[in-house]
């Protein structure tokens, strides 16, 4: 009996490590449901946040094959690349988040805002005008025409629609 409450208790305590911060949360998470493209993407956020871009862009990857329609997989696999300043492999993906989310704010603002922030916004800009206007009413149409037009007095996006980074606090309301 003691044999068996030892064993256990091992098993418990190896088994609550997998908490202990959210990268091996989201680490045992993938690797106990593989075929979950939010347990990958997640994890490969995880993994941003902590500067490892190489391995971000392999999950978030991952997270695309195992969900091609989901925009968030689409543009944060864009990100990754922008991030590693490869931002004409990102374009297609920032493209393809777009088209399926053209009211995700959120996605849309992160993915114009590296686009700013790289210097390569204007390269994407008859597209970008061109594409808001087959989009009219919706936050790609908005963000893409107004990052365009006041992007430099902004900074890129209006910081009232730029996402948190990650670990930040609430956005202070105006």
């Amino acid at each position: 009996m003691a044999l068996f409450l030892g064993l256990q208790c091992v098993k418990a305590y190896a088994h609550a490590t997998d908490y202990r911060d959210d990268l091996s949360f989201w680490g045992a998470t993938k690797d106990a449901v593989p075929n979950s493209a939010k347990a990958h993407l997640n994890y490969s956020v995880m993994l941003g946040a902590r500067g490892d871009l190489e391995t971000r862009l392999v999950e978030s990857r991952k997270a695309i094959e195992l969900a091609p329609e989901w925009p968030m997989a689409h543009i944060y696999t864009g990100d990754t690349l922008c991030r590693l300043q490869r931002v004409e492999e990102a374009w297609p993906h920032f493209k393809r988040g777009f088209e399926l989310g053209p009211n995700d704010l959120n996605l849309i603002a992160l993915a114009l805002q590296c686009l700013y922030d790289e210097g390569e916004l204007k390269t994407h800009e008859t597209e970008l005008r061109a594409y808001a206007e087959t989009q009219n009413g919706t936050w790609i149409a908005y963000l893409a025409t107004d990052i365009l037009d006041h992007g430099d007095e902004n900074k890129g996006v209006d910081p009232k629609y730029r996402p948190r980074g990650y670990n930040q606090g609430p956005k202070d309301s105006d």
